[in-house]
């Protein structure tokens, strides 16, 4: 089996920006402020994060514990939602563990009829 790794650190975030999204939170300090304290050029960034933050954890005492992950981005060009992707999904892995052959052609053929039909 063949070990990936990886050549570029995209998707990944910084620990100055947690700890710069915390101090926002935690402390009531501006973006700005800290996004030069930590030397992040990127306000706009910053706030997202924190805007994704203050979604995850209802009160202050969750916020501290919660590690921050990727910001998702919008899905333009989603076809199926998410409840629906997750069937496929279940059922393509159901495929995979009674050995039913399914290649990759045939799950995006079947991916395909499935949208059609939903």
């Amino acid at each position: 089996m063949r070990t990936y790794k990886r050549k570029i650190d995209k998707g990944n975030i910084p620990k100055n920006m947690e700890f710069a999204c915390k101090e926002v939170i935690l402390e009531g300090k501006s973006v700005r402020s800290s996004g030069l304290k930590y030397n992040i050029s990127y306000y706009k960034i910053l706030d997202r994060y924190v805007t994704k933050l203050k979604a995850a954890g209802e009160n202050l005492n969750q916020i501290s514990n919660i590690q921050l992950t990727h910001v998702d981005y919008i899905k333009s060009r989603q076809i199926l939602n998410d409840m629906k992707e997750i069937a496929l999904m279940e059922y393509i892995k159901k495929a995979a563990d009674i050995y039913y052959g399914l290649t990759l052609r045939k799950i995006r053929k079947l991916a395909y009829q499935f949208a059609i039909k939903n």
